[in-house]
């Protein structure tokens, strides 16, 4: 996926401004999909090139015309053709795991620190997903559909940080039950 397809998806929801569809990034979208925002701006510019937004300038007193963008036809088909493509597998980078895998050449507590310090990281996302799920998702089958695809994000979410954290538990004993004894290199 690129970033481009991000942006469009933002905006069949709603027009915005850069600024409001960076946002999108640092809230909702970004539990699973990163951008800064710079990296926003400079994705609106080459998507307004190729005509799959377009922009209104709207003067402001004392500072530059903001931009409002929009979605054009040509960028409603680019999201669609894409989101009609078979998705990729997920290709994992994680540097926990990475640690994990050799965990025997460090001193077991050392790693447990880390692994306690995810754990508390991960209850911590739980809760905010559980927050979110509180707040938004009450009655789901009564809300707009775009919101229902909406809330099957968060279940993944909710399952996803339910799993680290059962995982956690799992290493969080082996390793209690590692302290004190010799290493294997």
């Amino acid at each position: 996926m690129s970033l481009k397809h991000a942006v469009l998806i933002v905006l069949q929801f709603e027009d915005g401004t850069g600024y409001e569809i960076a946002k999108w990034f640092d809230q909702g979208m970004g539990y699973f999909w990163h951008a800064s925002h710079q990296q926003v701006y400079l994705e609106l510019g080459k998507m307004a090139q190729a005509g799959l937004v377009t922009f209104t300038a709207v003067e402001q007193i004392g500072k530059p015309a903001k931009k409002i963008y929009h979605l054009t036809d040509q960028g409603l088909a680019e999201l669609k053709g894409w989101m009609l493509k078979p998705a990729k597998q997920f290709a994992l980078k994680d540097e926990l795991l990475m640690k994990v895998y050799s965990g025997h050449l460090i001193p077991p507590q050392d790693l447990l620190d880390q692994i306690l310090k995810h754990q508390t990281d991960y209850r911590e996302l739980l809760n905010k997903f559980k927050q979110i799920e509180e707040q938004w998702f009450q009655d789901v089958e009564n809300l707009p559909l775009p919101h229902q695809y909406s809330y099957l994000t968060l279940r993944n979410g909710i399952g996803y940080a339910k799993a680290w954290l059962e995982w956690c538990d799992e290493v969080i004993t082996f390793l209690k039950g590692q302290i004190g004894k010799q290493p294997s290199i």
